[in-house]
Order: structure tokens, then C-alpha cells, then sequence
């Protein structure tokens, strides 16, 4: 509704002003309605760029930006690599390798401040014996 109707559509939509809508969604989520669909934009930009072959413009118009300029600068501030390094690593063979029988792979986007360094060297850490261990820069833990 944001990309469509802008804020005030959703405003209407709900029956709040504008600022209501703002207010909550700064409290609740950290982000405006703004940020919030420019980062939906972006992971379906992601999504788009590193499983289909789709070239990237297409990919920017399809994932919903309306100029490749504003695709290029909002992939490399969420990602921190640009699309087609996301591209690049997403062809590449160990991402393509299929995870071990019964083992998942997760790949979370995080926001700052958060410092991945500090997070992964307290599960480094903390590991429990047998359920947990942290090695070759990725983090295990066994599931029951």
C-alpha cells in the first residue's frame, strides 16, 4: 500500500493520521512505513537477483524500485555488497551445495548497530559441549 498510495493512502486506509502510523511503527519496529517497504523492496530485489537469472534492471523494476540508481544504493546499504557481487556469490559452488541430510542453513540480515564479531565470539564462548560449536566462521547448533 506504501509504494501505491504513499503513506497518507495507508493512513486512510486504517482510519489514523499519518503521524499515528509513524508513531506506532517507530515504537513497535524501529522503522517508519518509509524504511520498512524500501527494505521489502530490497529483499525482494535480493531474492530476485540470486535465484533467477533475470538481468538486475528488470530485477529493480520487478522488485518494485523505480529507478536502477535508487536499486543500486538501497542493495548496497541493506547488503553491503552491490547486486551483482550478491549475484556473484550466489553462483558460486559452495552455495550451491546442498546442506547435509537433516541440516539447514540460515542466512539473517541484521540491522546495526549490531556487531557480528561481538555476537558470534559469545556463542564461541558460551557453546555447550555436544550441542553447540562455532568453527570455520559458522555457528552449529543441533536441533531435537
Amino acid at each position: 500500500v506504501v509504494d501505491r498510495e504513499g503513506v497518507p493512502g495507508l493512513a486512510r486506509r486504517l482510519g489514523w493520521s499519518t503521524r499515528q502510523i509513524e508513531r506506532q511503527l517507530l515504537a513497535e519496529l524501529g522503522a517508519g512505513p518509509l524504511a520498512l517497504a524500501r527494505a521489502q523492496r530490497a529483499q525482494t530485489a535480493r531474492i530476485l537477483v540470486e535465484t533467477t537469472p533475470m538481468p538486475l534492471g528488470e530485477a529493480a523494476f520487478a522488485a518494485g524500485f523505480s529507478s536502477i540508481r535508487t536499486f543500486n544504493e538501497t542493495v548496497r546499504e541493506v547488503f553491503a555488497l552491490t547486486p551483482g557481487e550478491l549475484r556473484a556469490r550466489a553462483a558460486r559452488p559452495a552455495a550451491r551445495r546442498a546442506p547435509a541430510s537433516g541440516a539447514i542453513t540460515l542466512r539473517l540480515p541484521f540491522r546495526a548497530p549490531l556487531e557480528p564479531s561481538n555476537l558470534f565470539g559469545h556463542l564461541a564462548a558460551t557453546a555447550v559441549p555436544g550441542v553447540e560449536e562455532w568453527r570455520d566462521g559458522a555457528y552449529r547448533r543441533t536441533l531435537n
